[in-house]
């Protein structure tokens, strides 16, 4: 059996997803040796899992992209808007670094998990709905948020109006990370970037956390003139 099924089947983690995350991150041990998923398990292997919290996929994003930025993307009291909460791994991560999170999701799956989030950590709030048709007025104030997060199921084209529609929502010089659903290696990067110059963003770079994903995340800041 493969050694990612394996911790699944044990109860070790909820989804093969995870299981990987973890085998990768070097979290998981055979034989006292780091393994890969696809590591076939026999009766007399000893399995050991190190302390790893079984955390959503945004949660491990956010600790790559701070890694790659090599500083915070939050110091605490920080308010981020968070749109695309998904299974509420970028909420988490916030939270416990300090940060007022205001979320917005439209998908009925994650309804019940993120309730039980709002309901648990006193700084985070949810608001359910399309954010193409909220009226980012009802979500706060111009120029309220620090940090704006954009990680949507929509083209380019798509996360491009997302970020137009809450644009006034963040301060000068505020924190811009978006995810676009775009082939790392493909001729959009180049547009990503210079739609988001054309947006008024600046020390716009692109990061491809893994190259297997479809998935470009553009990290830059709001330019304000004087």
């Amino acid at each position: 059996m493969r050694l990612d099924i394996w911790l699944v089947e044990q109860g070790f983690f909820s989804s093969r997803q995870r299981a990987k995350r973890a085998i990768r991150a070097g979290k998981v041990l055979v034989n006292g040796s780091p393994a890969k998923p696809s590591t076939k398990i026999q009766g007399e292997d000893k399995i050991t899992v190190l302390d790893y919290a079984d955390r959503p996929l945004g949660y491990y994003k956010l600790m790559s992209l701070e890694k790659t930025l090599g500083h915070a993307i939050v110091n605490p009291g920080f308010r981020v808007l968070d749109i695309g909460s998904s299974a509420g791994g970028f909420l988490l991560y916030l939270h416990e670094r300090g940060a007022h999170v205001t979320g917005i999701e439209i998908s009925c799956t994650f309804a019940k998990h993120l309730s039980h989030l709002t309901q648990s950590l006193s700084n985070v709030e949810i608001i359910f709905g399309d954010a193409f048709r909220i009226d980012p007025r009802e979500v706060g104030e111009r120029a309220s948020f620090d940090v704006l997060l954009v990680d949507v199921t929509t083209n380019v084209s798509g996360t491009l109006q997302i970020i137009k529609r809450y644009y006034s929502l963040l301060r000068c010089d505020g924190l811009l990370i978006a995810a676009f659903k775009a082939p790392p290696l493909g001729p959009q990067t180049t547009l990503i970037e210079s739609q988001l110059r054309e947006l008024k963003f600046e020390g716009v770079r692109t990061v491809v956390l893994d190259r297997q994903r479809s998935e470009i995340h553009a990290i830059c800041r709001k330019h304000c003139s004087e």
